[in-house]
């Protein structure tokens, strides 16, 4: 996805309230030859707030939030692996099920990059970000999603 734009308008008090752009999204799934499972990587290339305040001159803040533009290499705002192990069973491995205290336990290898006794991975990565915080602002997008 190269671009998607949103504007999220209060009716009731017929104005717009925040825009939200999106550049840059990358969505990627895979299911495991060997063993099942799934493998989802996405990462957002850049996420902007914007107050349209801004275009009438109330307020200082156009951006609220958004990839922090004075550091060079950064493209994305966040990415997230997801990455899902199913259990071995008996006719898998030819063995008896795990028992309990093997289902409980979770081994990392950071040697050989593996992780055994858990079902699902999730890795998130946030990229340096400017936020702003307009406390009036913020109560109406809350407000307005919940």
């Amino acid at each position: 996805l190269s671009k998607l734009r949103v504007r999220f308008n209060k009716e009731s008090r017929y104005r717009r309230l925040i825009t939200a752009e999106m550049d840059e999204t990358h969505l990627c799934y895979s299911t495991k030859k060997l063993g099942g499972g799934v493998r989802a990587d996405a990462s957002v290339g850049n996420l902007y707030l914007i107050d349209p305040a801004v275009a009438r001159g109330d307020t200082m803040y156009g951006r609220i939030l958004g990839l922090k533009t004075d550091l060079t290499g950064t493209s994305s705002l966040w990415q997230i692996k997801y990455e899902t192990f199913p259990r071995r069973s008996r006719s898998a491995e030819g063995r008896a099920p795990p028992s309990d205290s093997e289902l409980t336990s979770v081994i990392v290898d950071g040697e050989k990059g593996s992780i055994h006794g858990c079902d699902t991975s999730v890795e998130l990565a946030f990229s340096p970000m400017r936020f702003v915080y307009l406390q009036q602002l913020w109560l109406e997008i809350t407000d307005y999603f919940f």
